[in-house]
């Protein structure tokens, strides 16, 4: 069956795009950046002291090589300056479901993004992506934007995948987060 957009969220996209170009918020911890590219959006988790944790791909030429031999794309959640991420774009904080679902604590988001440092998970730009990751940081659990506006859902294996290693990363004596991994 062929995936088509969803007209009732063409809104939700135009909103997303204005948001970018006109959002003047500094961020703060555990906010939702928002870096629009040419013909998708790049997400991550603001951390501090100009950096952002994101999911995101090798180098473009290293993601060339990856698919033009046929391997599965596997990204990695790293810690990079907010300048670095972005180049010459600029960058706009949007926690978009705010409204719609409460988010973690601030420090619980920082600290649950930090704990997957270095994870490498595979990609996939409609089910398993930087807004998947971003968003699960922020409200526990993954939402759909950009992929779901094409009819598209996260991958539970990815979701699953992200859960189990944010299990294994809370200490017995670190009562942060534990609520919040029950999906």
């Amino acid at each position: 069956m062929e995936k088509q957009i969803v007209l009732s969220n063409i809104p939700d996209m135009v909103h997303s795009v204005t948001n970018f170009i006109f959002s003047k918020e500094e961020p703060k911890p555990g906010d939702m950046i928002h870096f629009q590219r040419a013909l998708y959006q790049h997400w991550g988790i603001y951390v501090g002291d100009g950096y952002l944790i994101h999911f995101t791909l090798p180098d473009w030429d290293e993601t060339i090589k990856e698919v033009l031999a046929g391997k599965t794309l596997k990204a990695t959640i790293r810690k990079d300056p907010l300048k670095v991420v972005g180049g010459n774009l600029p960058y706009g904080v949007y926690n978009q479901y705010d409204k719609q679902q409460s988010p973690l604590s601030a420090e619980e988001i920082v600290k649950r993004a930090e704990s997957l440092l270095g994870l490498q998970l595979p990609y996939n730009v409609m089910k398993s992506n930087c807004e998947h990751f971003a968003t699960m940081m922020r409200y526990g659990t993954p939402q759909e934007g950009q992929a779901g506006w094409l009819g598209f859902t996260a991958d539970p294996e990815f979701v699953s995948q992200i859960i189990q290693k944010l299990r294994e990363g809370i200490k017995e004596n670190d009562h942060c987060c534990q609520n919040d991994l029950e999906f």
